[in-house]
């Protein structure tokens, strides 16, 4: 396994809850089976979403990484995601403590450099603002469509 991750992640805006949607949803999509550890996964996507998201996940005995990814891991795909548009069905206030948003985008699996996979991908999420003075976004939960 190589040490370091294929998987670029864009950085963030905390305080402008559509860049912290988009760069948890490459972090989440994407996956480097060369590279990714389940620790270096969660590490990756971490910065991006509340400690409910996580607590949830554990409880809910949720896989981390998701099931689907442990086959990268073994095959040593690379999975990016680019991401097209971020959906808000209504603008985030200055005031506003909650936002729903969809992220959509390309996923495209790579195995030795060639492309084996590609195709669209969307997801539904509740966005929280965890600062006190200053916007904070984070990721809190996924929402069923």
């Amino acid at each position: 396994m190589s040490d370091e991750s294929r998987v670029e992640v864009p950085e963030a805006d905390f305080a402008d809850a559509e860049s912290v949607a988009a760069s948890f949803w490459v972090a989440w999509e994407s996956y480097d089976g060369e590279a990714d550890t389940d620790e270096s996964y969660v590490d990756r996507y971490r910065p991006f979403v509340t400690d409910g998201f996580l607590d949830a996940h554990e409880a809910e005995g949720i896989p981390v990484p998701p099931q689907n990814l442990t086959a990268f891991r073994d095959s040593g795909r690379l999975r990016t995601a680019e991401v097209e548009s971020v959906e808000v069905p209504q603008q985030a206030q200055e005031s506003d403590q909650q936002v729903v948003m969809t992220v959509e985008g390309h996923l495209t699996d790579a195995d030795g450099g060639e492309e084996v996979d590609s195709r669209e991908s969307f997801r539904t999420m509740l966005l929280s603002n965890t600062g006190e003075a200053d916007a904070d976004w984070r990721v809190d939960r996924f929402v069923q469509q």
